[in-house]
């Protein structure tokens, strides 16, 4: 099965849950050869209790589809009620079985939705057993969505689906939804024109010197020495377990245990650190931003590159523009690339450009897309999984750390 979560907000922007994407890889909507009743036991054995319902939220809310089946056999009680919301599916039946099986869940103190709920619908017998209810805010006018919204205030928690941009996100806040889900903060509108501080310049004249094979070390140990703030993240970095080491004597120590490759790697995680954490939906952006270069570099590790630390550089600046506010193109004037990573960056041309195509089909739940660029680069569907999972990983820990140094 593969794997991938789509963030929901509320109004301040802070994430407060994921909805916990599952399909085939042959179809994006149903497993080849499955009835969904097989699939959702397959996602929820597989997926759910064996990678942990913490590590794929970061200890968030796990939104997750339930078919008519599974809600009458009592699946949902082998989740932790206070861990998950059980999603009523929009082709489910108002049955009375149905009808006592959603009652006992919310008795159970398990929390539900409804989803895609729509003006007459035939699950509006459930309104009262749940707590949330999504609707598409894409599949409405704006008259109707007023008047749906309407119905339903102050009976429930209202999540507006489908938010692709901020124009959208915008209209459905003043409409009164609560909660919001989709893409939005990955969209242009997000992106505000900013000046790079004084720190971040530093930090990116850092990554610069260190890419320079001709750059001696005493001149990169000197770069170091004009920041007190950076010199004291090196010292941290150096000596955290991940290094190995319980003691640093020096900043020409702390860099070579560190050397000069991985150094460049976590200036880079700390140029997006202190460019972009300014709100909680700039946090997520972060997190998002760690987890796609981690997932390139793993597909890159997987695939055979030599270096794979240039998908991570791919991933990682792929993403850097509505996160910083500034764009690619000047970002790209300030610090000096691999020319592979330039070159997947700006033309989607190159031997690395596959990790970024693999990437956004992956964020997308685009399965189709993941199978035609996974087979290319000789990876199949569990290969795929792994990687994400890896890299969901690998950012709460590079989160943890940045938050230390």
């Amino acid at each position: 099965m593969l794997f991938a979560r789509q963030p929901i907000f509320d109004r301040s922007g802070q994430v407060v849950g994921y909805e916990l994407l599952y399909r085939s890889e042959e179809s994006p909507e149903r497993a080849a050869g499955a009835g969904a009743d097989t699939m959702l036991s397959t996602v929820l054995v597989d997926a759910v209790l064996e990678v942990g319902l913490d590590a794929a939220t970061d200890g968030r809310l796990a939104f997750l589809n339930f078919s008519e089946a599974h809600l009458v056999d009592g699946v949902a009680r082998l989740l932790d009620p206070g861990a998950v919301v059980v999603e009523v599916q929009e082709d489910v039946a108002a049955t009375p079985q149905v009808v006592a099986a959603c009652e006992a869940l919310r008795a159970a103190g398990y929390r539900l939705a409804l989803d895609r709920f729509r003006s007459g619908d035939p699950r509006a017998a459930l309104l009262e057993h749940v707590s949330y209810v999504k609707v598409d805010a894409l599949t409405h006018d704006e008259a109707a969505l007023a008047a749906l919204v309407e119905s339903l205030r102050g009976r429930v928690t209202l999540v507006a689906m489908r938010v692709e941009d901020a124009a959208v996100r915008d209209r459905c806040q003043a409409l009164g939804f609560e909660l919001f889900q989709g893409y939005f903060f990955r969209k242009p509108e997000l992106v505000r024109r900013k000046d790079l501080t004084p720190d971040v310049v530093r930090t990116l004249m850092l990554m610069n010197l260190l890419r320079d094979p001709e750059v001696a070390q005493a001149e990169v140990v000197e770069g170091f020495r004009g920041d007190p703030a950076l010199t004291v993240k090196l010292l941290r970095l150096a000596n955290s377990a991940a290094v190995g080491v319980r003691e640093v004597s020096s900043i020409p120590h702390a860099i070579s245990l560190l050397g000069r490759g991985p150094l460049y790697r976590w200036l880079a995680l700390i140029f997006a650190a202190a460019a972009g954490r300014r709100t909680a939906m700039q946090d997520e952006l972060l997190r998002e931003v760690l987890i796609r270069a981690r997932f390139c570099e793993s597909a890159a590790e997987r695939a055979g590159l030599l270096d794979s630390g240039e998908a991570f550089l791919v991933g990682l600046f792929s993403k850097l523009e509505p996160l910083v506010g500034v764009p690619l193109s000047e970002l790209l004037e300030r610090v000096r690339l691999a020319e592979p990573v330039e070159r997947a960056l700006t033309e989607r041309a190159g031997f690395l450009a596959w990790v970024l195509d693999l990437a956004e089909a992956h964020e997308a739940a685009d399965w189709a897309r993941v199978g035609e660029v996974a087979e290319v680069a000789g990876l199949d569907q569990f290969a795929v999984s792994d990687c994400y999972l890896d890299a969901l990983g690998w950012m709460r820990t590079s989160m943890e750390q940045l938050a230390a140094a």
